[in-house]
């Protein structure tokens, strides 16, 4: 089975924090608890030109999508994510907390391999039984700023306007 990181595609617009907001200082995945209790959703402005978008991944591990989106995520994965509402200048967005987080990544190779690998983003993804073939999106506990995805994932979902998917490994 092939995994593949959720990226954002060239040529999208993307959406950048409104200035002097307090969430620069909270982490999407470690603080999501404390962000789905602010009183309000938090702003976000388009900081660019280009295309329209389904779904970005601008920052890392900071998953938006719209509400089409939104819907199809929460009617075929919605174990595995948490959703926020976002208020941007172009309507209405959502934050995706991806909450299924797995030992994927396999850690115990050698360290100067292990690092070589990271390094050229091809992670060493040995863990099929933490994985399964059911396995659609996930995040590994270690390298928890990055979403990945499965095929099958692909398979459901297919293309989404404003991501990519780079292949970073395989299931062994």
């Amino acid at each position: 089975m092939k995994i593949y990181q959720i990226e954002q595609a060239q040529g999208y617009k993307h959406l950048i924090f409104d200035e002097g907001k307090d969430f620069n200082s909270l982490f999407l995945t470690r603080d999501w608890e404390e962000l789905s209790r602010a009183p309000k959703p938090f702003r976000m402005k388009f900081a660019e030109s280009g295309k329209d978008f389904d779904a970005s991944c601008y920052y890392g591990g900071v998953l938006i999508v719209n509400e089409k989106i939104k819907r199809f995520f929460e009617e075929k994965i919605a174990n595995l994510v948490k959703i926020s509402p976002i208020v941007t200048d172009a309507g209405q967005f959502y934050f995706v907390n991806v909450i299924n987080a797995i030992t994927a990544i396999d850690d115990s190779v050698p360290g100067d391999v292990f690092m070589k690998m990271v390094a050229e983003r091809k992670f060493p993804f040995a863990r099929k039984v933490a994985i399964g073939e059911g396995q659609l999106l996930f995040r590994d506990l270690k390298f928890t700023a990055d979403y990945f995805v499965t095929d099958k994932f692909i398979e459901v979902f297919g293309a989404i306007a404003g991501l990519q998917y780079a292949l970073r490994g395989e299931a062994l």
